[in-house]
């Protein structure tokens, strides 16, 4: 595949994976994007298995047949869920979105991972916590905050963290929802705490799927190589909002200083 000539399609419930979709356009600055979000159902966390997976092989379908070359799951649950059987589906490479445990048990004895209930109980996330069996993991399922996140950010409005948001029990934060990076800043700061979250390990994941892993890494290429005045212009040329609700991701998108 040559440089710059594909498109990348990112899927998510609906607002979360606006975070991967940053991410990946930094680290790619020559690929076009879809970015399809399924916020009529979101959040995914508190569905069934069953229509998860069923949302999601629609989703992406739709993704596939406006031509993406690749797919993104920007969604923590889709992934514990179904990744599996996406890949088998589609003939197009599957990246997935996992929360950032191995940086995070780097650095930290003990790490707190804040995730839906379905990525929580999930034993794609379990199996991923038994690789670092020195540390010790607190997993705590948060069962309403993708939601209010998807009521509020579109609009303005504030996601009150104090009645969302458990005591810290751990030395650090993981995000184990795209939901929850949209307010990283804010989390941060009401942990006090280093929070740690997917999107870029994702972006770095569909780096190397694309052939483009071994580049020098692109991540300040917006900063430092185009006028900073261009940059939205600039974005705007290269991803195409699409269902439903594309017009809210979009606004939502180029209008947050969480994606900048």
């Amino acid at each position: 595949m040559e440089k710059g000539n594909f498109t990348v399609g990112v899927f998510d419930s609906g607002l979360g994976g606006l975070s991967v979709l940053a991410a990946c356009m930094r680290r790619l600055p020559d690929a076009k994007f879809c970015y399809l979000g399924d916020n009529e159902h979101a959040p995914y966390g508190a569905l069934p298995e069953h229509a998860v997976r069923s949302l999601v092989l629609r989703g992406v379908k739709r993704l596939t047949e406006y031509g993406a070359d690749a797919v993104v799951l920007a969604c923590n649950t889709a992934t514990v869920v179904c990744i599996e059987e996406v890949r088998r589906t589609f003939q197009v490479p599957v990246v997935g979105v996992e929360p950032a445990v191995k940086p995070a048990a780097l650095r930290y004895l003990r790490v707190q991972v804040l995730a839906t209930p379905l990525t929580a109980r999930s034993a794609r996330l379990a199996r991923l916590i038994s690789r670092f069996p020195e540390r010790e993991f607190i997993v705590t399922p948060l069962p309403h905050l993708a939601a209010a996140i998807e009521e509020a950010l579109p609009y303005g409005k504030r996601v009150d963290l104090q009645k969302e948001l458990p005591p810290a029990r751990g030395d650090c934060i993981v995000l184990g929802c795209t939901h929850y990076a949209l307010l990283r800043r804010e989390i941060a700061a009401f942990y006090g705490q280093e929070v740690f979250d997917g999107a870029e390990g994702t972006a770095e994941r569909l780096a190397d799927v694309l052939g483009m892993g071994n580049e020098n890494h692109l991540r300040t290429l917006c900063n430092h190589e185009r006028p900073r005045e261009n940059l939205f212009g600039y974005h705007k040329k290269r991803v195409v909002f699409l269902g439903n609700s594309a017009k809210l991701n979009e606004v939502t998108y180029f209008t947050n200083i969480c994606f900048q």
